[in-house]
């Protein structure tokens, strides 16, 4: 059995210290809300809706799976992941590699947001008749480009599977 009474100890205060991470997140996420509500001027009201809607939910979302949903426990040295959590665990039952290739899709999903945001400033900031004005198309373009890239991190992770071999050292 891999599974000493050190090494539960040892996972236990992981999930200990994981648990108490993901409630600053939580916390610092819900502060981020209450100043995008407030400081926001009423003039950048699409910038609001894309930072809650996109940014903020997917940031809570990837945090909560990966807190609790999922809870990768790293091996070091051994080259995998043992899973603790719900889907792995309980109620879901996923196999290691689809909630491995979940978490993957919920951590790319984190870039996209913060490229539009760079465009919608840059675009904002850019003088009208400038040759580096895009127009709406272009920025359309650009974010679902973003998006497709960013998800086929994930799609190459669930097509990349590894053999049962691996997971047997787990």
């Amino acid at each position: 059995n891999l599974m000493t009474k050190l090494d539960s100890t040892s996972i236990t205060f992981y999930i200990t210290i994981n648990y108490v991470i993901t409630a600053f997140s939580l916390l610092i996420d819900l502060i981020v809300i209450f100043v995008i509500f407030r400081f926001t001027p009423s003039s950048s009201r699409e910038y609001r809706t894309h930072l809650l809607t996109v940014m903020e939910v997917i940031g809570l979302i990837s945090t909560l799976y990966l807190c609790f949903f999922f809870q990768p426990l790293t091996t070091s040295p051994l080259p995998c992941i043992y899973t603790h959590g719900i889907t792995v665990e309980t109620f879901l039952q996923l196999d290691t590699h689809i909630a491995f290739t979940i978490f993957v899709f919920f951590i790319a999903l984190n870039a996209p947001p913060l490229a539009n945001c760079f465009i919608y400033r840059h675009q904002c900031v850019v003088l009208p008749g400038s040759p580096f004005r895009f127009s709406k198309w272009k920025i359309v373009v650009f974010t679902v480009f973003i998006y497709i890239f960013c998800l086929l991190h994930g799609i190459a992770m669930f097509v990349r599977e590894y053999s049962s071999i691996n997971y047997q050292i787990c």
